[in-house]
């Protein structure tokens, strides 16, 4: 008695779902029988909402296929399969479709040739053609193990004990990436995108490696993936060799990433660390705008942020160890548990369909040549202007300088009346 909790309710509308208001409630009965019923309204909408092709929500990933490769009885086997599976189609259900994989393969041998065990690799592949995933994907790959060849020891985190190895480093990288091409073309793969190092620090050496490191790579005339700040003078040299920049919040800015990828082949993408579950302070309003408004807004091309789950220890107890766990949860056969920040890159992902449909009517009311259409058109642009011109652009959308909770709804509602008044001026 006396105390509050929240129930989360996901209501999922049927496609052939009439249009208006629905109005019931939703009763919750305790242990003791004693029961509470709260009025529920939906408004269901004539909108189809459409997605961005041009736009990739993904997600770093700890593959629960690893966990199967290695049991070594059944029961685990048929655990771990099934939460891959409950996990990926929870994915696609928060508007998420693309994941970082590993394309693992042992470094050459003395004679240049390379033996690689692709039956990981391919289920993973199978997995995500199942649930409609898209690339290119940010493909871990062993270029550690040829350091280590070379060097006869670890780079350390983030390459903070690099040494600048020998010419057959990079050598053998250009082998290994040219071999992986080959291998992803004969198999008919997605692209894949080359990670070779995880964060790189910005002190000399680690940078070194790392362009070293990448430009071997482009020398098999393979795409590169490097988690590094383009903003930051310390990476300039990465420059030439880095096809996709994945930084941690939406720097540069718009008009510096447009013009950049206008220019040149090169793409930006975003891991927002600091609107994700690895940050305990991160508000759901945070998670809701770097997924919605504030990633159109930013000209990126990607969002990838770490990571769809992690454990640290008791997951229903966030006191239990060093760090709290993030992001979703699970129950004890391994369906995916949400928690808020989850749910609300959901809103974010709907937020930016909206968006998004509208955008694509007012392109189409324009190509008609239909006076009524134009003049919506019009003014549905004017209507999308002024929600871009309040957003206040952030590089990292935490906590601070965000809208009110309800603001997200009332432009979202915006939005969709623009979207159904478009609609009714370009029926005949």
């Amino acid at each position: 008695a006396g105390a509050t909790h929240r129930f989360w309710l996901t209501v999922r509308v049927p496609d052939d779902a009439k249009p208006g208001l629905y109005e019931g409630s939703v009763t919750v009965t305790d242990d003791r029988g004693e029961k509470a019923s709260l009025p529920v309204c939906l408004r269901v909408l004539p909108i189809e909402l459409k997605s961005d092709p041009a736009k990739i929500f993904g997600m770093y990933y700890h593959h629960p296929l690893v966990k199967w490769q290695r049991a070594s009885d059944e029961a685990s086997k048929e655990h771990w399969l099934r939460r891959a599976d409950l996990e990926h189609a929870d994915m696609v259900e928060h508007g998420m479709r693309n994941i970082v994989i590993s394309a693992w393969c042992p470094e050459p041998k003395a004679d240049g040739t390379i033996e690689a065990d692709w039956m990981l690799l391919e289920k993973t592949l199978e997995l995500c053609r199942k649930h409609g995933f898209t690339g290119p994907y940010a493909a871990h790959i062993n270029a550690s193990g040829i350091y280590r060849k070379y060097v006869a020891r670890s780079w350390g985190s983030h390459c903070a004990d690099a040494e600048i190895p020998p010419p057959e480093y990079a050598r053998d990288l250009t082998v290994m990436a040219r071999f992986l091409e080959s291998e992803r073309k004969k198999h008919d793969w997605p692209e894949f995108l080359y990670y070779p190092i995880d964060e790189p620090g910005r002190h000399p050496k680690s940078v070194e490696l790392t362009r070293i490191t990448l430009e071997a790579i482009r020398a098999a005339g393979a795409p590169t993936y490097v988690t590094a700040a383009p903003e930051q003078e310390a990476f300039e040299p990465l420059r030439p060799f880095a096809s996709v920049w994945c930084t941690q919040p939406f720097l540069p800015d718009r008009e510096t990433v447009l013009a950049d990828m206008a220019a040149r082949d090169v793409q930006y993408w975003c891991y927002p660390n600091k609107s994700c579950g690895e940050n305990d302070h991160t508000t759901v309003t945070g998670g809701r705008m770097t997924y919605g408004f504030g990633f159109w807004r930013s000209g990126f091309v990607a969002l990838i942020p770490w990571i769809y789950s992690s454990d640290v220890s008791d997951p229903m107890n966030y006191l239990t160890g060093a760090a709290m766990d993030f992001l979703v949860r699970h129950e004890p056969d391994g369906t995916p548990m949400p928690v808020a920040i989850w749910e609300s890159y959901r809103e974010g992902y709907d937020d930016y369909r909206y968006v998004y449909t509208l955008e694509q009517l007012i392109a189409e009311a324009r190509k008609s040549g239909n006076v009524k259409a134009v003049a919506a058109a019009d003014e549905a642009e004017r209507q999308l202007r002024f929600i871009w011109d309040g957003i206040n652009v952030l590089p990292r959308y935490q906590y601070d300088d965000l809208w009110p909770a309800g603001d997200f709804d009332a432009y979202r509602w915006l939005v969709a009346e623009q979207i159904m008044a478009l609609g009714a001026a370009m029926q005949p």
